[in-house]
């Protein structure tokens, strides 16, 4: 019986069928994208709410299929998507423009060469490519921003630069605000029981750090560290590679008696742990611990003067303030940048330590609105913020498209054509 169910509920759709809805998905789809082009937001029905949005990745995942084919294919040219968006702002509308032209031109000519096509597009690109000027640059964001949020995006962006941070808060004010801290952000993993308890969010100001190099198995490791913080009334952030049970059940037993303020966290990647410990120390004037510093030896209660401005913990961010750091941070930074290029793998790595180790942090505080409002807005501005690193880095193409949006939706969409021209048949459960 249940065999039989499956059978009935199963329908496999043919080659001209696929080929037939994936055109006139398609074809919705650049419709949709094009009117967000001329500033036209679409609103999308889900749930019988009209959803609008200026970001084309979010448009494409409110997009409500009309049946399970068209579900299958907004899957994975979704998947495209969100790749293409992530390496260049507008690349998702250039790889549906260019996907529908490769289309376009195989149904005219059956033998017509997309690999020789992609090449001479590519070829045209790096020919055509134009660094960005002062002038251009400001023509660019005329031409393509509203004056508003134009002007601050281009002020953030110039203050926290390719490499820094940019984060968003609203407040009781009239205009928007940029303002620069010079703010260090670490990938942690907090200790949930103390954080929870502080509601989610652990945000100290003259915060002592200290760092260990090792897992705390015992409350009687690190009494010297808690005995002075109850008698200082200290906020203390303790950053180890692991603590056991007894120690958080004492932090959050002393916590909630408001003998101390303590919280914990740890790396989140035990291949790179030490080096994180050693970064956050850095940047936080920490007192730190190894095995050749053991608490139990190296501890002095002196150490608790120095502190660091601000220390905030949101979720698996760790947020450090502290103006003593820069310049033994951008020593350390400048170590890291030498070792760049001795090994792919850890590339990667070591400009993700330089990011963490690079203080710009700016924030935008955008005037109080409604919760949907409020996200509009940020879309908004995190578009135009993509495309000034696009255009700053990159450059134009023609004077007129982002270089690398036009590369990688032309890369992209050939990929995505190989792969949807080349599905023979789709089995779809109703």
């Amino acid at each position: 019986m249940e065999r039989w169910l499956k059978e009935k509920m199963k329908s496999v759709e043919s080659k001209d069928k696929i080929t037939d809805q994936l055109d006139s998905f398609l074809n919705k789809i650049n419709k949709i994208f094009l009117s967000q082009a001329t500033g036209k937001n679409v609103a999308f029905l889900q749930e019988n709410q009209a959803r609008a949005s200026s970001s084309h990745v979010l448009s494409l995942l409110n997009f409500v299929p009309e049946n399970r084919l068209e579900n299958i294919l907004k899957q994975i040219i979704y998947e495209y998507a969100i790749k293409a968006e992530k390496i260049s702002s507008d690349s998702a509308v250039s790889m549906l423009s260019f996907l529908l032209d490769f289309f376009d031109k195989k149904r005219k000519n059956p033998a017509f060469d997309l690999v020789a096509e992609k090449q001479k597009i590519i070829e045209d690109i790096q020919q055509n490519l134009k660094r960005p000027t002062g002038k251009s640059y400001r023509e660019f964001i005329r031409s393509n921003f509203s004056t508003t949020i134009g002007d601050v995006a281009s002020e953030a962006y110039h203050l926290a630069g390719p490499a820094g941070k940019i984060v968003f808060d609203h407040g009781n004010i009239s205009q928007p605000i940029v303002e620069l801290a010079r703010t260090y952000q670490f990938e942690i993993q907090p200790e949930i029981n103390i954080l929870l308890a502080n509601e989610g969010t652990w945000e100290k100001t003259d915060v002592k750090v200290f760092c260990i190099e090792g897992i705390i198995e015992k409350v009687s490791e690190i009494d010297c560290i808690l005995s002075e913080a109850a008698r200082k009334k200290s906020r203390v952030l303790i950053v180890s590679l692991g603590n056991s049970h007894e120690v958080v059940s004492t932090i959050l037993t002393n916590n909630a008696r408001k003998v101390f303020d303590i919280s914990l966290c740890y790396p989140v990647n035990d291949r790179t742990s030490i080096n994180d410990i050693f970064d956050i120390a850095t940047v936080s004037s920490a007192t730190l611990f190894d095995y050749q510093n053991p608490i139990s030896i190296s501890f002095k209660p002196e150490c608790f003067d120095n502190t660091c401005e601000e220390v905030s913990m949101v979720g698996n961010k760790l947020f450090i303030k502290n103006s003593k750091a820069p310049g033994i941070a951008n020593k350390k930074v400048k170590q890291l940048r030498e070792k760049l290029g001795d090994s792919n793998i850890e590339d990667d790595y070591i400009r993700k330590r330089i990011q963490s180790l690079t203080a710009n942090q700016v924030k935008i505080t955008l005037p109080e609105k409604t919760s949907q409002e409020k996200f509009n807005e940020i879309e908004r501005l995190d578009k135009v913020l993509r495309s000034i690193k696009s255009f700053v880095k990159y450059g134009t193409y023609k004077n007129k498209y982002l270089s690398s949006s036009v590369y990688v939706g032309c890369t992209y969409a050939y990929d995505l054509y190989e792969i949807l021209s080349s599905i023979e048949a789709a089995i779809v459960y109703e």
